[in-house]
């Protein structure tokens, strides 16, 4: 409880110092109080003055640009692009298990990319884009139409607007801070533009002795989820100040919460990538099978593990699931939130039959059920469970 009136504290003094121009103060509520116990709650920005449009609106249209895409070949998470020469940082999951990953721009366009920099500390990786082909450059440039074959193009990375770095160090507890990235659950084919989510810095803490990180983080309460490790924590003037982890859990208490590494962990980094443009080859993983599709998106406003919409001719609709559904139980292991589903599916492959126990809103009040259902075979380019 102690935690939670921290971080109300802030925000209460947040939204009452930027009603009268004074946001800087808010540090004041007891940073020692708050520290490495901030966050929690994957929220909505707070409706004050400070998140409600054009602040954070240019700082959107400033940075969303260089947030990309990853895949890895399963799935993706997000991305920054660091320079001009095509060096961009993810999330080293994503690219675990290969040498290359596609990267989706904001456009629409994609490009191959190869890893430099697998880093075991912050679980950061540091990739090159690699240059667009002749054929591929002359094709767009001829809008579609095939290249000629005595067309030569130099094989140079197309320059693309790259993001501006901060320094978190000057960032006082109380700070407006926003999120971008592309978090799952968004349809990818649909919407190329990454999600912005606004709040304040509540903490500076570390993820306790045991986590794979355990430098400091920057804790705040605008939103992350699954899929925005890997994206921007910015200023309201476009700086970006912060890696997104993405929400974490606190070895000692079990806390979760929404964690980004702050920016300075890059430079060792990229210098690290600049030294050895070409490091040995990473044996290829064989490949795994698909796990099995169940085809249902997450209500983004709820903890719980709320069923948001249904992929039409999917497992989930043929079974009788239905949007506003709270999945608590998946055979025998408990469902507290969407993550939990996420990771249960991954041990499941298409065919495999699961009963899932959800809580059902009814005419008299609520109702669980039984649905068994029988997974599918995961749809391409599909981030739904």
């Amino acid at each position: 409880m102690f935690r939670i009136r921290s971080a109300v504290c802030l925000l209460s003094l947040a939204a009452l110092a930027a009603l009268a121009g004074l946001a800087p103060s808010v540090a004041r509520c007891g940073p020692d109080e708050v520290r490495g116990q901030g966050g929690g709650r994957p929220a909505q920005a707070a409706e004050t003055p400070a998140t409600s449009g054009a602040p954070f609106r240019a700082a959107f249209e400033k940075v969303a640009p260089a947030v990309l895409r990853v895949s890895g070949g399963r799935g993706y998470s997000s991305g920054l692009l660091l320079s001009d020469d095509g060096l961009l940082v993810t999330h080293r999951a994503i690219v675990e298990k290969t040498n290359e990953a596609t990267i989706l721009f904001p456009d629409g366009k994609t490009r191959q990319a190869k890893v430099l920099v697998r880093d075991d500390k912050t679980k950061l990786a540091i990739l090159q884009l690699l240059p667009k082909k002749a054929d591929e450059k002359t094709k767009d440039a001829a809008g579609g139409a095939p290249a000629p074959k005595d067309v030569k193009t130099p094989e140079t990375p197309d320059k693309r607007p790259t993001v501006t770095l901060g320094s978190s160090a000057r960032l006082a507890l109380g700070s407006w801070v926003a999120t971008i990235a592309y978090p799952h659950g968004a349809d990818v084919k649909a919407r190329t533009q990454p999600t912005l989510s606004a709040d304040i810095l509540v903490g500076r803490g570390t993820l306790g002795e045991k986590a794979d990180y355990n430098g400091e983080v920057l804790l705040t309460d605008a939103a992350m989820n699954a899929g925005s490790e890997g994206g921007a924590l910015v200023t309201p003037d476009g700086l970006v100040v912060g890696v997104l982890l993405g929400p974490q859990q606190h070895q000692a208490t079990g806390t979760v919460v929404n964690a980004a590494l702050p920016v300075e962990v890059l430079a060792p980094l990229v210098k690290r990538a600049r030294e050895n443009p070409d490091p040995p080859l990473k044996e290829e993983a064989k490949p795994t099978p698909a796990h099995g599709f169940l085809g249902v998106r997450q209500d983004p406003q709820e903890q719980e593990c709320v069923v948001g919409e249904i992929v039409p001719r999917s497992p989930a609709e043929k079974a009788g699931l239905r949007p506003g559904d709270v999945i608590t139980k998946a055979d025998d292991k408990d469902i507290d939130g969407f993550d939990d589903l996420l990771k249960f599916l991954q041990a499941t492959k298409p065919g495999d039959k699961v009963r899932l126990t959800v809580k059902r809103t009814v005419a008299d009040g609520q109702a669980f059920k039984e649905i068994e259902v029988t997974l599918g075979e995961y749809p391409a380019r599909s981030d739904r469970p």
